[in-house]
């Protein structure tokens, strides 16, 4: 879109609308400055003029209609997980808890593919070929991260095997072995893995902070 094109979609847009792309630009912002100090691109401590400048670099980076981002499943794929356990649909609640932890530790590599100077060619060809116990256990050292604790990782690697038997069909629709309480309590150790990645995440990326208490907003207000 050329200047005088956005001008003139400027000039069409209500006041209500302004306000709108407003708050979306200001999201956008939020996003790529995230996600750059993941990468390492940018250190927390670093101050308006330092973030502005990658802003403008990163600005001129793109082509043509570019949208260089990823959807993040995690927050839809746990809101499933929770729906189905509330409804006592056990399996289906742990097909999703299941498939948050994959997406979860996926997100973990690639920043710290990125952060080690590897390509995003290697971090496919790691996600394809690599199984679920070594990324949990041996991946966070590879990359210069701490270690996930091994009973969380049990839990991880426990909901994926459940998962895998329903996928596969090998354990029948009605496990008599498995009543509800037996997976509300497997229910109950998953959420507080998904709470202690949640935190380990923070620790690695943001000093322990939560990301939506960072970004641009925060550092406008110092």
């Amino acid at each position: 879109m050329t200047p005088e094109e956005e001008k003139e979609f400027e000039e069409k847009l209500t006041p209500e609308e302004k306000e709108e792309f407003g708050r979306l630009g200001l999201e956008l912002l939020h996003y790529i400055h995230i996600s750059a100090i993941r990468n390492g691109d940018l250190k927390l401590s670093d101050d308006w003029d330092t973030v502005s400048r990658y802003f403008d670099k990163y600005r001129d980076s793109l082509t043509g209609d570019q949208f260089p981002f990823t959807q993040d499943h995690q927050p839809s794929l746990l809101k499933r997980a929770r729906t189905f356990k509330r409804e006592f649909q056990n399996e289906e609640s742990i097909l999703f808890y299941a498939t948050w932890f994959e997406h979860w530790i996926n997100g973990i590599m690639l920043p710290g593919f990125y952060r080690n100077q590897f390509t995003q060619k290697d971090f496919k060809e790691f996600v394809r070929g690599t199984s679920l116990k070594i990324k949990y256990s041996y991946l966070p050292k590879l990359l210069g991260f701490p270690p996930i604790n091994q009973r969380h990782i049990s839990t991880v690697l426990e909901t994926c095997d459940l998962r895998n038997a329903y996928v596969h069909y090998k354990f029948p629709r009605t496990d008599d072995s498995k009543d509800n309480d037996w997976y509300m309590a497997l229910f109950n150790r998953i959420e507080k893995t998904i709470k202690y990645l949640k935190q380990y995440e923070n620790k690695v990326f943001f000093d322990g902070h939560s990301p939506m208490k960072l970004g641009i907003k925060a550092i406008l207000d110092k």
